[in-house]
């Protein structure tokens, strides 16, 4: 729609035309504290909701239903989206296999790790009628750029322009997360941290 409205293209055709949310089911994969809440924000939208993460958690059925393996979770859905940390175990993740049990106009958004998809076998089930698009806030090479400004021929990384130039991917630059909510938290758990080593040699905001 963005494209169409900046080429001035204002008709109702076949390819813009949406599917209700109510009437879609919705695969979250990794439901910590966000893919809980982006399952009860899609609940309240009227979708079905299907979760997977290893450590499920008890009394949800109102919001979801688990399944057992990442590939039961996605064969049905319309949209999958991925709140996962990133792991060894977990690397690639959704790559050509997975991808072939999911519907072939199902869109994948992911919004945990850019090392959980493999990027050049997304571009290719896309490219390939095996799913219908992607919205991507993170990219598994995205180090190198994100944050930062460049022209398109400071971009050496061919799989990213790729990705930046598909008609059927979004890419936007890591921040989901980015708000004044957030950003203020992460200031004041680091300052937290930082008189808790100051005062006990060790802090709970501990990560590794």
């Amino acid at each position: 729609l963005d494209e169409r409205v900046a080429e001035r293209d204002f008709r109702w055709l076949p390819d813009i035309r949406a599917k209700l949310v109510k009437e879609s089911t919705v695969a979250v994969i990794g439901v910590g504290q966000i893919g809980f809440l982006v399952a009860k924000l899609y609940r309240a939208f009227g979708a079905t909701v299907i979760g997977y993460d290893p450590y499920p958690k008890e009394n949800v059925e109102d919001v979801l239903t688990y399944a057992s393996t990442p590939e039961e979770a996605v064969k049905n859905a319309d949209i999958v989206s991925i709140h996962m940390p990133a792991f060894d175990s977990n690397y690639h993740m959704f790559n050509k296999d997975m991808f072939e049990h999911m519907r072939d106009d199902a869109y994948i958004v992911n919004c945990g790790r850019g090392t959980l998809v493999n990027t050049e076998d997304l571009l290719d089930a896309i490219d390939a009628g095996k799913l219908g698009g992607a919205a991507l806030d993170v990219y598994e090479h995205e180090a190198p750029y994100v944050p930062g400004k460049f022209e398109d021929s400071d971009i050496k990384d061919p799989l990213f322009k790729r990705l930046l130039d598909h008609p059927k991917a979004v890419f936007y630059h890591h921040c989901a997360y980015y708000t004044e909510t957030s950003i203020r938290n992460m200031t004041q758990f680091a300052l937290d941290a930082t008189l808790d080593v100051i005062n006990t040699g060790d802090t709970s905001h501990r990560v590794n």
